[in-house]
């Protein structure tokens, strides 16, 4: 219709009369649909026209048929067992996305249930993923990992991420859903892996691409990848910088990564990899609703800025002991620090940034530094073997991480605008250390009952002693703790047909207490000494895939989660201090109350491409 009223006004403005084609007059006269180009070829059936008409000719519209982006994960892989577990994984080179500035809606926002905070650029150095409902700042619900090392700032104390690696450098994505807390961690948001890519021995290849945009982006990426005998090498620079589309919001970043893999034998692999990610970051601070309605542009701060330097190196040996025993050993470590310097929100947005009528010139501003310091050993155990005459998979492994973040906060900074984070004229308002060491255990075993049934039950163990030391510019007494945590979880999974499976779980999970949670503020505040985590379940459910021809749409993976809820009253606790007239508690023992969080939603976009295709092929 709209190109019928687009000819006729052509037609109007050159005076020429056109008669219009109706829908009897067009005829398809072919049609063939293949799996690798779709062709369309309509003619006209009709030769007969009024006076003055125009024969249009004809269109031949080809196309490839489109690729399947998202996959599923195997039964087991890497020392993790994945039948009856929600997974999903993204190729990232059948993945049409603007890969050069990382836009997450456009790469993993093809999972269902995930939601975004994309503010990489506008204050923070990286975007974040949630899921269902999960805070998605800075993927604070998730385990965020790299090749399967953790990059997050501090597991347990601090599990924001400001690092992710660039798309143009990735393989895949694997995203684990809940139920991978027994494998992975504690987390309610499961796991996202992101896979980056590796050299091939025998051949080398040379990418780069730079990419210009609007509000002064440009984008530079380049990798190579290849290898010789037992040798293979990857690696890549990256670099990135953008003004913004808000006045003081430059973008300035940078990341360097390379791994090698040598294997050393038929038995034995040996990895290595290094990831150096640097970036400067200026902040234009935020927006009451008053000044976002007159101007959403505007921009009141022009002194701050933020940067987190990230580091992250990594060992990893593969041994295969038999063709059914195989164990893989990773030595990681992080050494990262995030440094801000501002004028704080401290009266809101719409406080301006004044002058000392004393001084004449701008306050001093703030100075923060927070460091992180970790170091990780995990090691995963895998065996095929049989069990009441039926093939079976156990799956079990072991972790260890100790790890330092030191905060330091409130130091008088310069009254310039420029990047500086010295100290000017004074120390830190408040200085403390935070040690974390935790030990982790799981196993699973993977139950094949028949060739259609299997049954995945698992179990996982957590020990976390957290510690801290320090000022503060209130009294605090910080006293060590001691936690363990048992999580149980069984899983199933039922192939109703070649091309359909249908399965669910149930397993436990935690959400560590965050340093931030331990640390007072304000005069009258106290922390309860009986503060415990929130702990509830993941349950995943996954009906079959229905033939086209069903009038029933799909459905899969109603999900629940459930935790316990923290509340901001008073409960006092065995052995707990006598709370003071005037004074107040944060962060208190959870109450015996369950939020409820559940969803539905169609499969579409959720089904392998194998399952994908045996639907198309039935049709």
């Amino acid at each position: 219709m709209i190109a019928f009223r687009f000819a006729a006004m052509v037609a109007a403005a050159l005076a020429v009369s056109v008669s219009p084609i109706t829908a009897q007059q067009i005829d398809t006269s072919h049609t063939s649909i293949s799996q690798d180009s779709t062709r369309i070829a309509t003619d006209s059936a009709s030769k007969e026209r009024s006076k003055g008409a125009t024969m249009l000719p004809s269109v031949v519209t080809t196309a490839s048929s489109p690729l399947h982006v998202i996959g599923h994960m195997p039964e087991v892989a890497h020392g993790v067992i994945y039948s009856g577990k929600k997974s999903e994984v993204i190729e990232m080179d059948s993945l049409a996305s603007n890969s050069a500035q990382d836009v997450e809606r456009q790469i993993l926002g093809r999972i269902p249930g995930a939601h975004f905070s994309e503010t990489e650029g506008a204050g923070f150095p990286s975007n974040g993923v949630g899921f269902r409902g999960l805070d998605p700042t800075q993927s604070v619900e998730v385990n965020v990992r790299q090749n399967g090392i953790n990059i997050a700032a501090d597991v347990y104390g601090y599990p924001e991420t400001y690092y992710t690696p660039p798309s143009e450098a990735l393989q895949r994505i694997e995203v684990v859903r809940g139920a991978g807390s027994l494998a992975f961690g504690p987390q309610f948001g499961g796991s996202v892996n992101y896979v980056v890519r590796s050299g091939v021995s025998g051949s080398t290849r040379v990418r780069t691409g730079v990419t210009g945009g609007s509000y002064g982006l440009l984008n530079s990426f380049t990798d190579l990848s290849g290898g010789s005998g037992a040798l293979a090498f990857y690696g890549f620079a990256h670099l990135r910088r953008s003004d913004g589309w808000r006045p003081n919001s430059d973008l300035r970043q940078g990341t360097l990564y390379g791994s090698v893999s040598y294997q050393a034998s038929s038995r034995l692999t040996l990895e290595g990899e290094y990831t150096a990610h640097r970036n400067r970051i200026q902040m234009p601070g935020g927006l009451s609703d008053a000044q976002f309605a007159e101007n959403p542009r505007a921009s009141y701060r022009a002194r701050n800025w933020l940067a987190s330097p990230w580091n992250v190196a990594a060992l990893r040996a593969s041994y295969d002991f038999t063709q059914a025993l195989r164990l893989e050993t990773t030595l990681s470590m992080l050494d990262s620090d995030r440094h801000l310097v501002w004028r704080n929100e401290d009266g809101g947005p719409q406080e301006a940034d004044a002058v000392d009528p004393a001084t004449g010139e701008v306050v001093p501003r703030e100075v923060e530094r927070e460091t992180f310091r970790n170091a990780a050993l995990e090691s995963r155990l895998t065996l095929q073997h049989h069990l009441f005459g039926r093939s079976a998979t156990f799956a079990g492994g072991i972790r260890g991480i100790t790890g330092v973040m030191r905060r330091f906060e409130g130091g008088p900074g310069s009254t310039g605008s420029d990047f500086d984070m010295r100290l000017y004229g004074g120390t830190w308002e408040r200085a403390l250390r935070f040690d974390n060491h935790s030990g982790s255990a799981f196993a699973e075993e993977l139950l094949r009952v028949s060739d259609r049934l299997s049954i995945t039950p698992g179990f996982r163990f957590e020990y976390v002693r957290s510690s801290a030391r320090g000022y503060t510019d209130v009294a605090s007494t910080f006293t060590p703790r001691t936690v363990s945590y048992p999580l149980a979880g069984v899983g199933a999974e039922y192939i109703t047909g070649e091309s359909t499976v249908m399965y669910g779980n149930l397993s436990g999970a935690y959400r560590p207490i965050l340093y931030s949670a331990l640390t007072p503020f304000g005069s009258v505040i106290r922390v309860d000494p009986g503060l415990r985590a929130a702990r509830g379940y993941n349950a995943d459910q996954r009906e079959p895939m229905r033939p086209a021809s069903s009038r029933r749409a799909p459905t899969s993976a109603p999900v629940c989660i459930a935790e316990w809820r923290r509340i901001s009253r008073w409960i006092p606790s065995r052995g707990a201090p006598r709370r003071r007239r005037g004074e107040r508690w944060t962060s208190l023992r959870p109450s015996h109350s369950l939020m409820r969080a559940t969803s539905r939603e169609s499969s579409t976009g959720i089904v392998s491409s194998r399952r994908r295709e045996s639907s198309t092929a039935r049709e």
